[in-house]
């Protein structure tokens, strides 16, 4: 693991000694210069003088004395908290005990050192100590609020996947997916180009999102995302201008993400329109072929019924072909069933068919079969 102060590279540790003692300021600079951390100390005698020190610029670490006229360090702790500073203190006291070292780190003092101590090397060990333990803090803070971040932009992109699906044609989505990405990866610009392949026709679609103003040039600092589909074929790339990323592994594994989501996404656009499409070819087929079925089928069943009338008229002759005309005359009534249920079976789609059953004799079915 790296060192945790390493995090501030050449920059000097900055303390602020808050101590009426002049004596004992000495003594603490002493201490520290003799240390190999590069170092700046700004004093202050009284809790004025600090909240002065405070306002004027931020430390990585203070030394307060207990006791300081009209004041205590506790009351410089709390200061320094109100001002926003995060620094962490320790604080010196001549006559302490374990009751009052307990008491100060209950209220915000990261450490506790008597002033007999200051000489021998203790004064550094603690700042030190204490330094590392304040950034290694502050890292799971980062890490903390960054994953909660990265949750977020999770949740967010189940919302973007929504809306993006939502969209409907092709051009349509291309601009959805430029928008939710200008949105989730708080960018500048984001372009998003989707190639002419399958059932897109020959032309590659291009949609740009900005936040404000005109779209501006690509730069090298820009961020290139391919658009591939499950095979790893290209089919497109976005460009985001002025991306926001938590980190670099985190903001690439959601971009990733996020272009996989957006190709499905066209995918699954087309697929629909791909069914829509056949779905409609399929109706207007039946219907089409419905109405050529009806024509002759009313023909002939029309020449029945002029049989039957002949046959049954008085004086009729061939009576006993009025079974045959019978036959033909349920045949057609069954072919009109079954063109009938062609239909139906495309109203199924839509769920615009009512089923209404009915009680129907069986012998009925088993003649009108052995008819057939």
């Amino acid at each position: 693991m790296s060192d945790p102060l390493s995090h501030r590279g050449d920059r000097a540790l900055r303390f602020l000694l808050v101590d009426d003692d002049a004596v004992d300021r000495l003594a603490v600079r002493r201490a520290l210069q003799q240390s190999a951390l590069p170092i700046e100390i700004t004093e202050a005698a009284d809790l004025e003088a600090a909240r002065a020190a405070l306002t004027e610029g931020s430390f990585d670490c203070l030394i307060v004395d207990y006791l300081i006229p009209g004041s205590d360090g506790q009351q410089v702790i709390e200061l320094a908290s109100e001002l926003g500073s995060t620094a962490p203190a320790i604080v010196l006291t001549g006559h302490g005990d374990e009751m009052l070292a307990s008491e100060l780190m209950k209220r915000g003092a990261a450490d506790y050192l008597p002033k007999n101590q200051v000489a021998n090397g203790q004064l550094v060990r603690s700042v030190v100590q204490v330094l590392r333990a304040h950034e290694l803090r502050r890292r799971e803070r980062e890490a903390r609020d960054m994953l909660q971040k990265h949750a977020e932009r999770l949740h967010a992109m189940v919302e973007c996947s929504e809306r993006i699906h939502a969209a409907g044609a092709v051009e349509q989505m291309v601009a959805a997916i430029a928008v939710e990405a200008l949105r989730l990866f708080e960018a500048r610009a984001v372009t998003v180009e989707v190639e002419a392949r399958g059932d897109l026709p020959a032309i590659t679609r291009v949609a740009t999102a900005v936040e404000s103003g005109d779209p501006v040039p690509e730069t090298p600092d820009d961020i290139v995302q391919a658009l591939r589909d499950a095979s790893g074929q290209r089919v497109g790339r976005m460009v985001l201008q002025g991306g926001v990323f938590l980190d670099a592994l985190a903001g690439s594994a959601l971009l990733g993400k996020f272009a996989r989501m957006a190709v499905v996404a066209l995918e699954s656009g087309a697929l629909l329109r791909a069914a829509t499409a056949a779905s409609q070819s399929r109706d207007e087929v039946l219907a089409v072929v419905s109405h050529d079925l009806r024509s002759p089928l009313g023909t002939v069943s029309m020449g029945a019924a002029m049989l039957r009338r002949s046959i049954t008229a008085p004086g009729g002759r061939y009576a006993d072909d009025l079974e045959v005309i019978n036959r033909i005359s349920r045949s057609c009534k069954r072919m009109e069933r079954l063109i009938d249920d062609l239909l139906d079976a495309s109203r199924l789609d839509s769920g615009a068919v009512i089923v209404a059953p009915r009680a129907t004799p069986a012998a009925h079915l088993v003649q009108d079969a052995l008819d057939a």
